[in-house]
C-alpha cells in the first residue's frame, strides 16, 4: 500500500512538472492535457526546500522570467517539481526540508503572459486568486511582469487587488509604483474595491511610497484618486515629510489637499523640521512656504533646535523674519541653552545680531555653559559682532563655567583690536578663570608681545600667580619668549617664583637651552642653584640638554656639582610632573649617558668628584636607565 501511494505521488509530480512546462512554453495543444488531468489543474505544486538554500524563491519567482530567457532555471524547477524537493545539502545528515515552496499553473500562465491558457484554467474552475506560500497571486505576477492584457483580464474577473505579498506586504499597487509602471497604476486605480491606502511592512501607503521613491506621476494620480495624505509609516513619517525632501512639486499639492502640518514622527519631527534640514543646504523657499501655510514655527525636532535657532545657524535672515512674523519665540533655546543670538554671534551673522536686539532679545542671556553672545563672539574671533554688541552695554566681564571672560578669549586668539576694544569698554584685565589665569598669563605663555604690552599699560597686576603657582614671568620662560621676559623684568617681577612643583623661571629657561634668557634671569637675581621637587637644578637641566654654553655660564656662578635628580620633562603634556629617569641620576651619569665627552671633561675640570661615582653599580652598569 505504501509503495503504491509513493508511486502514485511520484507519477502525480511528473504530471505536474509536465503541465507546468507546457504552460510556461504556451503549447498550443495544452487543452488536451488539461482535459486529461483536470483534477490536478487547481492543485498547488509543492516543493520541499531547506533553510540554507534559495530554491523556494527560485520556484516562486520563475514566472517572473522574461520570455526570451524562458529556459533559465526551468530545468532546475522541473527537476524539483518531479522529485518534490530540491537537492541542496541532500548529503548532509542534518538535512531537513523544513521550508515548502508552492506555485500553481495560474501563476505561471499569468507571469508568462499566456492569456488563452489562463482563460482555459478559469474554464476548468481554477482559482484566479490562488496564492503561493508567500501570498503571490496571478495578479501580482502579471503586474510584476507588466502583462497588460493579463491584468485587464484578471480585473474583469473581479480578482482581489488588495492581497499583499510577503514579507514586504506590497499590494499590486505598491508593486506597480515601485517598478514605475504608470500604465499598470492607471488600470489598478480604476478598480472600485481597491484599498488605495493599504500599508506595507514599512507602514507606507502607495502614496507615501510614491513620494519616497520620487515617482511624481504616480503621486499625482494617487492624490487625484483620493489617497489619504496623512498616513504615517512605521517611523511616523508622512507623505508631506517625504515630499519636503523631494521638493515643492510634492509639497504644494499635498497642502492643497489638506495635509496636516502638525503631525510628528517618532523622532518628534514635523514637516517643518525636514524643511529646516533643507535650509542648512541653502533652500529657504520650503521653510517660508510651510510657515505661511500654518506650520508651527516653534516646534523643535529631536535635536532640540527650534526653527529660529536653525535659521540663525544657516544665516537665513529672511527665514528668521518670516518665522518671527508668524509667531516664533525669539527667546527659545536649544538643549545646550543657545538662542538665535548666541548662534548668530558664534557664526558672525551680522544681520541677526542687528535684528534680534531690536526685538528686545536679552543680549546678555547665558547658555548652559555660561556663554553670552559677547563671549561666543570673542571665542570665535568675530570682531564685527563685538563692535555691534559692545555699544548695547553687554557685560564685558561675564564668566563662563570655566571662568573665561571675553577678554581671555580675545587674548587667546591674539586679536589685538578686540582686546583693545574690550579693555576700553571696561573689561577687567585682572579677571581670572578657573585655573587662576589672567589675560596676561595667556599672552605671556604664548609670546603675544603686542597684547602683553597693551595689558601692562592698563596697570594690571603683573606678578599674580595661577592655581599652579605660575606667574606671567614663569609662563614666558616656559614658552621660551625672551622679549616678554624683558618686558616683565623691567617691572620687577619675582624671578624666583616657584610653582606647585617648585619649578622657577630659571629652570624653565635652562630646559629650553636659552642662554640669553638664563643670563637675563640670573642678572635679575634668579638663584642659579634653585631646586624643584625632584632636586633638579638649572645645571642638571643644562647637562641633560647637552647645552655646553649654559653649563659653562652656570659653573662660573659656582653652582653645586654633586647633584642627583630624576629630572623633569618641562614640555610634557601633563598636569603632574613627568620624571625623566626612574631613579635619581648624577650630572656625570647624565653626561656619560649622552656620550658627551666635552661635558664630562668640563665637569671634571670644574672639580666634580668622580670618586663618588666609583661604586660597583655605576662601574659595571654606567648606562643603565
Amino acid at each position: 500500500m505504501i509503495r503504491t501511494r509513493t508511486f502514485l505521488q511520484r507519477e502525480k509530480r511528473k504530471i505536474q512538472a509536465d503541465l507546468y512546462e507546457k504552460v510556461v512554453r504556451g503549447e498550443d495543444d495544452i487543452e488536451l492535457s488539461f482535459q486529461k488531468y483536470r483534477d490536478l489543474l487547481n492543485e498547488q505544486i509543492i516543493v520541499g526546500t531547506t533553510q540554507r538554500c534559495d530554491c523556494s524563491n527560485v520556484l516562486e519567482n520563475h514566472p517572473l522570467k522574461q520570455k526570451n530567457v524562458i529556459e533559465e532555471g526551468l530545468k532546475i524547477v522541473l527537476g524539483n517539481i518531479t522529485r518534490g524537493y530540491c537537492t541542496c545539502w541532500e548529503n548532509d545528515v542534518n538535512h531537513f526540508y523544513k521550508i515548502t515552496a508552492s506555485i500553481s499553473l495560474v501563476h505561471a500562465a499569468a507571469g508568462f503572459g499566456h492569456i488563452k491558457i489562463l482563460n482555459l484554467l478559469k474554464k476548468y474552475s481554477c482559482d484566479i486568486n490562488a496564492k503561493t506560500k508567500n501570498n503571490k497571486t496571478p495578479l501580482y505576477y502579471a503586474v510584476k511582469t507588466r502583462q497588460l492584457d493579463i491584468i485587464d483580464y484578471l480585473l474583469s474577473l473581479g480578482v482581489n487587488v488588495n492581497i499583499p505579498v510577503y514579507p514586504e506586504k506590497f499590494t499590486p499597487l505598491h508593486v506597480a509604483i515601485d517598478l514605475r509602471y504608470m500604465d499598470v497604476n492607471h488600470k489598478l486605480l480604476t478598480v472600485k474595491c481597491l484599498n488605495i491606502n493599504k500599508r506595507n511592512t514599512d507602514g507606507e501607503s502607495p502614496l507615501l511610497h510614491a513620494v519616497r521613491i520620487s515617482f511624481h506621476e504616480a503621486f499625482e494620480s494617487l492624490l487625484e484618486a483620493g489617497a489619504k495624505c496623512d498616513v504615517q509609516d512605521e517611523k511616523g513619517n508622512t507623505a508631506l515629510m517625504m515630499g519636503v525632501i523631494h521638493g515643492m512639486e510634492y509639497v504644494q499639492p499635498l497642502i492643497n489637499k489638506g495635509a496636516n502640518l502638525s503631525i510628528k514622527n517618532k523622532r518628534n519631527q514635523t514637516a517643518l523640521s525636514f524643511a529646516l534640514h533643507r535650509l542648512m543646504a541653502g533652500d529657504t523657499e520650503m521653510v517660508c512656504y510651510l510657515v505661511e501655510n500654518g506650520a508651527d514655527p516653534n516646534v523643535a525636532g529631536d535635536d532640540g533646535n527650534p526653527p529660529i535657532v536653525l535659521s540663525s545657524i544657516a544665516g537665513a535672515f529672511d527665514v528668521a523674519q518670516k518665522l518671527i512674523k508668524h509667531g516664533a519665540e525669539v527667546t527659545s533655546k536649544n538643549a545646550q541653552g543657545y538662542n538665535a543670538l548666541h548662534v548668530a554671534a558664534w557664526y558672525g551673522h551680522i544681520g541677526f545680531v542687528n535684528l534680534l536686539p531690536r526685538i528686545r532679545l536679552d543680549y546678555d542671556t547665558r547658555t548652559n555653559d555660561g556663554h553670552t553672545p559677547l563671549s561666543l563672539a570673542a571665542q570665535r574671533n568675530q570682531l564685527e559682532v563685538i563692535n555691534k554688541l559692545l555699544p548695547r552695554g553687554c557685560n564685558v566681564n561675564n564668566m563662563d563655567k570655566d571662568g573665561n571672560t571675553p577678554l581671555l578669549y580675545a587674548t587667546l586668539n591674539r586679536n589685538l583690536k578686540m582686546v583693545s576694544k574690550l579693555v576700553n569698554a571696561g573689561a577687567n584685565p585682572d579677571c581670572r578663570n578657573a585655573q587662576g589665569q589672567t589675560a596676561l598669563h595667556i599672552a605671556a605663555w604664548n609670546g603675544y608681545t603686542d597684547i602683553v604690552d597693551l595689558l601692562l599699560k592698563t596697570g594690571m597686576e603683573h606678578d599674580t600667580r595661577t592655581n599652579d603657582g605660575n606667574t606671567p614671568l614663569s609662563l614666558a620662560a616656559h614658552g621660551n619668549h625672551l622679549e616678554v621676559i624683558n618686558m616683565l623684568l623691567r617691572l620687577g617681577c619675582n624671578v624666583n617664583n616657584v610653582d606647585k612643583d617648585d619649578d622657577t623661571p630659571l629652570l624653565y629657561a635652562t630646559f629650553n637651552s636659552n642662554l640669553k634668557m638664563v643670563c637675563k634671569l640670573v642678572n635679575a637675581g634668579a638663584d642659579p642653584d634653585c631646586r624643584n621637587h625632584h632636586n633638579t637644578t638649572p645645571l642638571w637641566n643644562a647637562v641633560y640638554k647637552n647645552d655646553q654654553d649654559t653649563i659653562r655660564y652656570l659653573l662660573v656662578k659656582n653652582v653645586e656639582l654633586e647633584v642627583s635628580s630624576r629630572g623633569t620633562d618641562q614640555h610634557a603634556r601633563s598636569n603632574v610632573a613627568t620624571v625623566i629617569y626612574p631613579v635619581p641620576r648624577s650630572l656625570l651619569y647624565v653626561a656619560a649617558l649622552q656620550c658627551s665627552v666635552d661635558v664630562v671633561m668640563t665637569l671634571i675640570l670644574a672639580g666634580y668628584n668622580i670618586y663618588k661615582e666609583l661604586i660597583p653599580y655605576d662601574i659595571y652598569t654606567p648606562m643603565r636607565n
